[in-house]
């Protein structure tokens, strides 16, 4: 886990606190911020709504604090507010790519 002025990092999972939202988002019935491609793990909040596409541009709206679980990784407690969540990318010749978990 690293936070970092205004980041949280679980894994490949970076989220900035305190971020705008699309207005257009749609919100998700789940909670799962990414899936590991190769172990099938999850990045998933405990409250809250996600709004936006699986992997790629999302937000969390959070009303209380809530925590980001992942069997690999310790819990993070997520503060109350509206906060950007990105997945990190690694490049290679061929392509830009979400990392593979």
């Amino acid at each position: 886990m690293t936070k970092k002025n205004n980041v949280i990092r679980q894994g490949d999972v970076v989220i900035i606190l305190d971020q705008g939202q699309d207005p257009n988002a749609k919100p998700r019935r789940d909670r799962t911020l990414a899936k590991g491609e190769v172990t099938n793990h999850h990045h998933t909040l405990t409250a809250g709504t996600v709004y936006g596409t699986l992997g790629a541009q999302q937000w969390i709206v959070l009303d209380e604090p809530a925590e980001l679980v992942h069997q690999e990784h310790d819990t993070l407690t997520i503060p109350p507010g509206v906060h950007e969540v990105r997945i990190q990318r690694e490049y290679s010749p061929q392509e830009v790519r979400n990392v593979a978990d």
